[in-house]
C-alpha cells in the first residue's frame, strides 16, 4: 500500500474531533437519561407506597370532648322548634329545607335556635 493510499484512508483530524465531540455529547445525554430514569423510578415507588392508616377509634372521652365543643342549648329538635314558633313539626322540617335554618350532626338534623328566631322575626308583622 502506498503512502498516498494510507493518507486517503485515514480520517482528517477535524473529522476525528467532531466524532469525539459527538461521542461526548452522547455520553452526557446517556448519563442525564439514567439520572432522570432513576428519579422517575423513585417517584413512582414513593407514590406506590400505601398511606399510613390510623385504625385507632377515638376513645369515649375524646368523643365527649368533641360533643362539648357544641353548645347544645343552641340546637333544637323540630318538635322543640315547633313549640317555640307556634307551628307543627312538619312546618319546621319544611323550613329546614327552604330556609337553611338547620345543621346536621351525624345523621340527625337540628334547628339552629338563632336562625329560627330570625326566621320568626321576619314572618311576624312589625
Amino acid at each position: 500500500m502506498s503512502s498516498l493510499q494510507r493518507r486517503k484512508s485515514q480520517p482528517q483530524a477535524s473529522q476525528l474531533e467532531e466524532a469525539v465531540e459527538l461521542l461526548r455529547e452522547l455520553v452526557e445525554l446517556q448519563r442525564q437519561t439514567a439520572a432522570d430514569t432513576a428519579a422517575i423510578k423513585a417517584m413512582m415507588e414513593a407514590a406506590a407506597q400505601p398511606a399510613p392508616v390510623d385504625n385507632e377509634a377515638p376513645t369515649p372521652h375524646e368523643v365527649i370532648d368533641q360533643i362539648k365543643l357544641i353548645d347544645q342549648t343552641q340546637f333544637l329538635t323540630p318538635k322543640q322548634a315547633a313549640a317555640i314558633a307556634g307551628k307543627d313539626a312538619t312546618t319546621m322540617r319544611r323550613w329546614l329545607r327552604e330556609y337553611d335554618i338547620g345543621v346536621t350532626f351525624a345523621t340527625t338534623t337540628y334547628i339552629d335556635k338563632t336562625k329560627l328566631l330570625a326566621r320568626i322575626a321576619k314572618r311576624s308583622p312589625d
